[in-house]
């Protein structure tokens, strides 16, 4: 009795760990693990430029763009591929609201990624502005075929970010262009750090891409304090 009440046990706590995986893959929590990833970044509000109406149940507005689920997704609502069309965060630390934060790592799920037929019944983003509350600008490239996070590293100070769209890849059935799901991360930016701080994270392999040449740190305005 004692044997099959711990085999029942075993069991359930198996099935447990599976659902508890499934969710995590689903929403992203897998990533955690890379050994680049930065400290989350919240968000305060999202906003768009368009988005589609709702159909049926199923609704497109930014939101769902943040809401931590690969089963919606924002889609813009104009006639044509969205050329131009744009969503955009405010971004939130968790002490702080309004306040500028160092963005070290945009990861985006690209396209409607709820099902392969939904991914490519749709348009999907091949290129995007990013535009940064303090002026700033950049373009990032998207694969296609990728049902998952694609990890930029920006490392770019800001309050909010926009992301616009430039180019798609067509959609098999739908002129609409998706996006999934869209994080932030934080980290010190590379030009704030000491040289002795920078010089262990590269020795250690760069996982956070601090090269102070590669993000145009003037070297005799960077922090060059050494710990006590």
């Amino acid at each position: 009795m004692t044997t099959t009440h711990n085999l029942n046990v075993l069991v359930s706590m198996i099935v447990v760990l599976a659902v508890i995986g499934i969710a995590a893959a689903q929403v992203g929590i897998i990533r955690d693990f890379d050994p680049g990833s930065g400290d989350y970044v919240g968000i305060a509000t999202t906003e768009a430029s368009s988005y589609l109406p709702p159909y049926k149940d199923i609704k497109y507005e930014p939101f769902y763009a943040r809401d931590n689920k690969l089963t919606t997704a924002w889609c813009e609502g104009v006639k044509g591929d969205g050329i131009g069309e744009w969503i955009q965060f405010t971004l939130s630390a968790w002490e702080s609201y309004g306040e500028i934060i160092n963005v070290y790592r945009i990861l985006i799920v690209n396209g409607f990624a709820a099902s392969k037929e939904l991914y490519y019944a749709n348009n999907r983003v091949k290129k995007l502005q990013i535009e940064f509350s303090e002026g700033q600008k950049k373009i990032l490239e998207l694969k296609d075929g990728v049902l998952d996070y694609q990890v930029f590293v920006v490392h770019t100070k800001t309050k909010w970010v926009r992301m616009r769209i430039l180019e798609v890849y067509k959609g098999k059935k739908y002129d609409d262009t998706c996006i999934s799901e869209v994080d932030f991360e934080s980290a010190d930016h590379p030009c704030d750090l000491t040289e002795e701080q920078r010089a262990r994270l590269m020795k250690n392999g760069d996982p956070w891409d601090v090269d102070p040449k590669k993000w145009g740190c003037d070297e005799g305005k960077t922090n060059k304090k050494q710990k006590k």
